[in-house]
């Protein structure tokens, strides 16, 4: 399904969903944790506070048919007054896809959610025809809108339930804009810590154990070598025996992996998600 100027789509990769397959219950927490990103986020933005208790949603969601070969929806949207129904046809999908990707990944403690903050305020401040007139005022309306997107920590969480489990990934999409969610954000999403989570290229990685059960490398750290640290792998080659993860276990050598590093917010390694090696 190719997305649209006028709606969004989510697709499901990997595991069951290859094969047009999902867990229903993990695919109705799914759908009802985009829903309550959408309605919560999109009611703050315009009444300029969380909503509390049953509210009227400022937007109504609906998901057309699934696809066959795959596993997405097509998500299209209609505003209900105020705000929103001012904007545009093309400007509404486009508003709740800046406010979807940015609300996950920020939770999921990716970097990329800075761009999809200021496209939203971009979009705002053009809509009421303002411009800032302080760097002060800007920073103000920055902060309004991360407060908004702590606050959805649970819906977020129910969005991406089927990750790890009956899909590798989600993928938000809208027109040529694709932002895709791995099971390393997800990680990051569920835990009761906060993260960071940021894309790891060609890191040198010394192999010092294998738990093959659980797909699991144990591994020197990379700037303490008196410590250990796991790396979960989620290459497809591990699989298939041998590979370059099992020899290097055997010959205690040095891999280059790609994938992405998980870190503390103290800029400490936790974690290692490892989706290639050479």
């Amino acid at each position: 399904m190719q997305a649209n100027k006028n709606s969004l789509v989510i697709r499901y990769e990997g595991l069951d969903s290859d094969k047009s397959q999902i867990d229903l219950r993990q695919f109705g927490q799914s759908l009802v944790g985009i829903e309550r990103i959408v309605s919560i986020g999109m009611t703050a933005i315009e009444k300029q506070s969380l909503p509390k208790g049953n509210f009227k949603p400022s937007i109504i969601t609906s998901a057309s048919a699934l696809r066959a070969g795959s596993f997405e929806v097509e998500v299209t949207l209609a505003a209900l007054g105020g705000l929103y129904q001012s904007l545009v046809q093309t400007q509404l999908p486009e508003f709740v896809w800046n406010l979807i990707c940015g609300t996950v990944m920020r939770t999921g403690g990716r970097k990329e959610s800075v761009e999809h903050v200021d496209r939203l305020l971009d979009m705002l401040d053009d809509y009421n025809r303002r411009t800032y007139e302080s760097d002060e005022r800007r920073h103000k309306e920055t902060m309004r809108m991360l407060d908004i997107m702590d606050n959805m920590k649970v819906p977020v969480r129910q969005a991406l339930t089927p990750i790890d489990k009956s899909c590798e990934s989600m993928q938000f999409a809208h027109y040529k804009q694709e932002s895709t969610v791995d099971v390393a954000t997800a990680y990051s999403v569920r835990s009761q810590l906060r993260f960071n989570t940021h894309i790891m290229y060609n890191q040198s990685v010394t192999v010092d154990g294998l738990i093959r059960h659980k797909k699991q490398l144990k591994v020197i750290h990379p700037a303490e070598p008196n410590q250990v640290i796991t790396a979960v792998i989620r290459d497809p080659a591990f699989d298939r025996e041998p590979n370059i993860y099992t020899r290097a276990v055997a010959t205690n050598t040095t891999i280059l992996a790609t994938g992405r590093i998980i870190t503390k917010m103290d800029g400490r390694i936790h974690l290692l998600y490892i989706t290639s090696a050479v």
